[in-house]
């Protein structure tokens, strides 16, 4: 049933022998003549009364922001957090919880929601997930309540309407990287005695001068350890992938964005007409991910573009990551 101010209410088993107890009890008090019908029929009555005032009251006159995290990959679970937020200083809000729609999903099937003493604010949170890329329009979700004596369910709309980007599904990107294509990381382990050169530390591939292995870490580690300068250590990778790319590709090019980003190397993101980077570190990871949500709405130009020296990598639809390098002595594919 409906209320003002998009307030409606559903019944509870109370509530429902509580309504019965309304039509039965004076009934059968002017059958019987019982005094103490009616006054069961009045206390009955006001509780009923009492319990819908305390209820619309404690759902209505306050405002709910909700707090999405700055970055959303799909299928991975994220927390919104809830702010209740009153100029009302008796407001309570005892017993809310809020409940969203799709593309929202969750374990739960709603949020509880608790008042804070100190803020004289009603707080709370919970994990949901998305399970498609690209932006997102959330509509407001509906908050409800049974206080205060659960005769009835009161809820009605609340929260803004807000658009949301999700990022690509991510995957470990370390288990698609072979060995050799693997950056060692920016670490100064040592510097060249005529000159601030840092050097770097990577596997031994077959084919590096015998003067460049680091014979201690050698032995340290039981493998055969390079000693190479930053600029080789850190080549850079250049990510392909088709105008058309399948959602697993398009999954498997994130996940390799992420991955080179984090690890500083110098990644670039190429298709056909279209090109973004090359760069590193966090804010470009962001760039090239909000590229890869919005995939088919990606600008369309001429630009190709291919590494003098680097690794390339193509991303096929099925998933496959075809590894190539580019510009070296003993250039490897797999």
């Amino acid at each position: 049933m409906r209320l003002t101010k998009n307030i409606s209410f559903k019944l509870t088993r109370p509530g429902r022998i509580c309504v019965f107890l309304l039509v039965w009890v004076p009934l059968a008090a002017v059958a019987t003549v019982n005094n103490f019908l009616f006054i069961i029929f009045g206390m009955t009555l006001g509780l009923a009364l009492i319990s819908h005032h305390l209820a619309t009251r404690n759902i209505r006159d306050f405002s709910l922001h909700r707090r999405f995290p700055s970055e959303i990959y799909a299928d991975v679970p994220f927390a919104i957090d809830y702010v209740i937020q009153t100029q009302d200083r008796s407001f309570s809000g005892a017993a809310l919880t809020f409940r969203e729609s799709a593309p929202l999903s969750a374990s739960t099937e709603s949020v509880p929601l608790f008042p804070d003493e100190d803020t004289r604010r009603v707080q709370g949170s919970g994990v949901f997930t998305i399970s498609r890329r690209g932006d997102h329009l959330i509509g407001p979700g509906v908050i409800s309540s049974a206080f205060p004596f659960g005769l009835a369910t009161y809820s009605r709309p609340c929260g803004p309407q807000v658009s949301v980007l999700v990022f690509p599904h991510i995957e470990p990107g370390d288990a698609h990287v072979p060995v050799w294509a693997a950056s060692p990381g920016k670490k100064i382990e040592r510097a060249d005695p005529f000159g601030n050169v840092p050097y770097q530390f990577r596997e031994y591939v077959p084919g590096d001068a015998y003067k460049h292995i680091d014979w201690k870490k050698t032995a340290r580690t039981r493998r055969l350890v390079t000693r190479v300068l930053a600029d080789e250590g850190s080549p850079e990778i250049v990510i392909t992938l088709r105008r058309e790319a399948s959602e697993k590709a398009i999954s498997k090019a994130a996940s390799l964005v992420v991955h080179f980003a984090r690890s500083r190397t110098p990644v670039a993101l190429a298709a056909p007409g279209f090109l973004i980077g090359p760069g590193t570190g966090g804010q470009f990871a962001v760039e090239a991910l909000t590229a890869l949500a919005r995939w088919e709405k990606a600008p369309r130009h001429e630009m190709p573009y291919s590494p003098e020296s680097g690794i390339q990598v193509d991303v096929q639809n099925s998933g496959d990551l075809f590894w190539r390098s580019v510009g070296f002595r003993g250039a490897r594919h797999g």
